[in-house]
């Protein structure tokens, strides 16, 4: 008898945590299998292309796709930052297919084919080069300093852009 009691107890949470796992995956647009996911922050699994140097965690990935979920809400278009974002998860996944989701509700699809997402990891390649050659070269890139921004770099006082502070 006592072992009967133990497998419903654990039937009864097998139960509940799928319910709870099948309700955060539909709120976050979830339709296939998982392979890894970064959504709660506690993603281990980092993504690396060796060739561009490109890393990343996206928030979910897929068989095929991947899905950045962002806070932010929308309302006719992605913006561009996120669109980058999403750029290099697939240059750096290698799967062909991503969406970008808004906080409230808006989605977009891309695929690696699309001239905007062509145009996109082309910009992320060139964006890439350009920090591969800073680093190479110890060479700070120029900034756009503002005092809000200054006032809190580590790198303020050897910042030559930070000298109105």
């Amino acid at each position: 008898m006592p072992n009967l009691v133990f497998v419903i107890a654990v039937v009864a949470i097998v139960f509940v945590l799928y319910v709870l796992l099948k309700r955060q995956r539909k709120q976050a647009g979830i339709k296939g299998w998982v392979i890894d996911q970064d959504l709660d922050n506690r993603g281990k699994r980092i993504y690396r292309n060796e060739k561009s140097g490109i890393s990343c965690k996206p928030d979910v990935v897929e068989h095929n796709r991947i899905i950045e979920v962002k806070s932010a809400k929308v309302n006719g278009k992605a913006r561009y930052a996120d669109i980058l974002q999403v750029a290099a998860q697939i240059i750096a996944t290698g799967k062909e297919k991503a969406e970008l989701s808004y906080g409230n509700g808006k989605r977009f699809n891309f695929e690696k084919n699309d001239k905007v997402m062509k145009k996109a990891m082309k910009h992320v390649g060139w964006i890439s080069q350009r920090m591969r050659w800073h680093l190479l070269t110890r060479i700070a890139p120029k900034g756009t300093p503002l005092k809000n921004k200054c006032a809190s770099c580590m790198y303020k006082r050897e910042c030559s852009d930070a000298s109105f502070l």
